[in-house]
């Protein structure tokens, strides 16, 4: 599978499976509760494994197989060989994907942006961000809203956030891996949080333009 296509910042891992409820930005995010031990962490997460995760259609999104080629999927081809290749910064900088969050929760600071190319075009960028509770990543990605198949339904909140609409993954314990999907006319959005409250995490999305 083409890097260019499913970059692995987009692979999600887990979310949420205790219930709560808090208003973020709008948007009323199912929320995780803090387990007492190592050994409920671990029962939550294999009882969220052992749930099929969701394939479909879902606000405007493909979830599709994990099994699922590139080349069955719509949207441009994957690019291959020498077509592809990671971007210079002053091309990411240049670009139309490119991006700037409006919110970084206190203490966080920059630390990677990457990028690729396709036929002389970028195609994907992505700034990860860092603090010393925790961090999170944005990528921004050419082509329609296809993600690999990533949790089971009930975990998978539809949202609308800034105009744009968006599919949210909560965590499975509090502060572990949150994930965002946004879509706009031209690019998939994946924000993943790791250490930040879920209200924080959904104020990040929002914002970034």
């Amino acid at each position: 599978m083409s890097f260019l296509r499913i970059p692995s910042l987009l692979l999600v891992g887990a979310f949420l499976l205790a219930l709560g409820l808090m208003s973020v930005v709008g948007v009323r995010v199912l929320m995780a509760q803090t387990p007492s031990t190592p050994e409920e962490v671990g029962r939550q997460y294999e009882e969220f494994r052992s749930k099929p995760k969701y394939v479909g259609e879902l606000n405007g999104f493909t979830f599709y197989p994990s099994s699922t080629r590139p080349s069955a999927l719509q949207g441009p081809p994957a690019c291959a060989g020498s077509s592809a290749r990671w971007a210079t910064e002053g091309e990411l900088l240049a670009a139309g994907l490119n991006f700037a969050p409006g919110y970084q929760p206190p203490g966080t600071r920059q630390v990677g942006m990457t990028g690729s190319v396709c036929r002389n075009e970028v195609v994907s960028v992505n700034r990860s961000y860092s603090s010393d509770r925790g961090g999170f990543a944005v990528t921004r990605l050419a082509g329609p809203p296809q993600i690999r198949e990533a949790a089971p339904r009930e975990h998978l909140q539809v949202a609308t956030l800034d105009g744009r609409a968006a599919v949210i993954s909560p965590p499975v314990v509090l502060k572990h891996r949150m994930t965002i999907w946004m879509r706009d006319n031209q690019s998939l959005w994946t924000v993943s949080c790791i250490g930040i409250d879920p209200q924080e995490c959904a104020k990040i999305a929002a914002e970034v333009k």
